[in-house]
């Protein structure tokens, strides 16, 4: 259990950095609507020449994206503190464990529709590429998106599983 409060603590801090996000999104994605030219749009390296509603709406997915991303690690941070009362095989636990990941799910897939909008027009070309600003975020959020959501389905059996067995009994 040692490990589960470490990773706890780890969840918390990345909770409250992403929460900050979350808080701050919301105003610069104003200051953008408003004072569109004053804002320099810098994308992953990418300096964007778009009008008003394309980089407002850039800003929107994005903000939506880190959204999904801050909510799935509060529900994985109640998934947590369920774990750390010994609570394992708890319907709650499983409804956590499938949010958190279908939360993930759609900050992934959120992340994609900027990449794919900002490198296209960047230089004509489609190209991919895996460093940490390319399509290694999005991939990874799903991924982990997909995990917790297998989790999800797997408590589920095994509390199924530790019922009958407890019927038998």
């Amino acid at each position: 259990m040692q490990r589960l409060s470490l990773l706890r603590s780890i969840i918390g801090i990345l909770f409250f950095f992403s929460m900050l996000g979350v808080i701050v999104g919301l105003p610069l994605i104003l200051i953008v609507l408003i004072f569109p030219t004053k804002v320099p749009f810098n994308f992953n390296g990418y300096l964007l020449n778009a009008d008003k509603m394309e980089i407002v709406f850039l800003s929107a997915v994005i903000y939506a994206a880190h959204c999904a991303f801050t909510y799935g690690l509060y529900l994985l941070k109640k998934t947590l503190a369920l774990f750390s009362k010994r609570i394992f095989f708890d319907q709650k636990v499983i409804f956590y464990l499938g949010r958190t990941g279908k939360s993930f799910l759609i900050s992934g897939l959120l992340w994609i529709v900027p990449l794919f909008f900002c490198y296209l027009p960047a230089d004509n070309r489609v190209k991919t590429n895996t460093d940490a600003d390319g399509f290694a975020i999005p991939i990874f959020h799903l991924a982990i998106g997909l995990f917790f959501t297998v989790l999800s389905e797997v408590f589920l059996m095994a509390k199924k599983m530790k019922e009958e067995n407890e019927l038998t009994i």
